[in-house]
């Protein structure tokens, strides 16, 4: 769950816990364990929003002692134990949160990116298709699924699966810069450069991520568009910090575009940042080598 949703979801809850913690009665009296359970939660969310994992933790596990078949406090827990770096231990809270809310797919879908990012591809895969098959219309679901198809292998099935999810969330900017990933890794540029645009669009003008700006460069420079490439690598290198790859790539569409000298000049600025970047330093060699007006340097 994004850590931006925790308080929200740690308020609505509040007042949604099962029998076993509260006095009987809509509005009554609730149990001292339920108060309990309650101030712990509710001191715990606002120390995972804040990213004090360990103070987190601390709260969240007396939460649970509280009243243990509560399954909100478990997923709370579950989040600051996956972030103490205590896997098994969340998956296990997790896996107890789902036992008590079964029907809660936004628990299944957590409980699958955690099996994903242990690569229990296996385990991934059932917990995002008991979700799919709960609630066929939740986008994270479906992009869930895509994740998981990937890290299997199935690219074309992940593609499919990231556009149903797109479907549900046009604008979400993960989902975007992960199609156009995917798109590139299957080297189709022509299809990862609209969804980067796209991407690039949901942010105020000047407000792009260095990523976006150099993906769109490495998609132009795919295309064989190199000034528009080089106008991308420039743009990034001024958004963000200059890395040796992002001078290297900006060397190269340089070079295929004519322009030697600022392609040599790009390449020593590269391995200035990076004196062991062997590409750089070939086409340092490679440009040095040739007269200025020889035309570009095929890489």
């Amino acid at each position: 769950m994004p850590q931006r949703l925790l308080l929200i979801v740690g308020l609505f809850w509040l007042g949604v816990l099962p029998a076993g913690c509260r006095l009987p009665g809509r509005g009554g009296p609730i149990s001292p364990a339920l108060a309990k359970c309650r101030e712990y939660s509710q001191e715990g969310i606002i120390a995972l929003e804040q990213r004090r994992w360990a103070t987190a933790e601390k709260l969240l596990a007396k939460a649970v002692q509280s009243c243990p078949d509560d399954p909100e406090a478990r997923r709370h827990y579950a989040e600051a134990l996956w972030n103490r770096g205590r896997r098994d231990e969340a998956i296990d809270q997790l896996h107890k949160a789902v036992t008590l809310l079964p029907q809660d797919t936004a628990l299944r879908v957590r409980m699958s990116q955690m099996r994903l990012d242990l690569g229990q591809i296996p385990q991934a895969q059932a917990n995002v298709e008991a979700a799919l098959d709960m609630e066929p219309t939740r986008g994270s679901a479906w992009a869930m699924r895509a994740r998981v198809r990937h890290a299997a292998g199935d690219a074309a099935g992940a593609l499919a699966d990231y556009h149903r999810a797109l479907g549900f969330a046009p604008d979400d900017r993960d989902l975007l810069l992960d199609t156009a990933e995917l798109y590139r890794e299957l080297n189709e540029p022509e299809k990862a450069l609209p969804l980067l645009h796209r991407l690039a669009d949901t942010y105020a003008p000047g407000e792009e991520p260095q990523k976006v700006i150099y993906l769109e460069g490495l998609a132009y420079a795919a295309l064989g568009r190199c000034d528009e490439a080089a106008e991308s690598y420039a743009a990034a290198l001024a958004r963000g910090p200059s890395t040796s790859e992002l001078l290297y790539q900006l060397a190269l569409v340089r070079s295929r575009a004519g322009h030697p000298c600022d392609a040599l000049a790009a390449a020593e600025a590269a391995i200035r940042l990076q004196p062991d970047h062997h590409p750089a330093r070939r086409l340092v060699e490679q440009l040095s080598a040739r007269p200025p007006h020889n035309g570009p340097i095929r890489q």
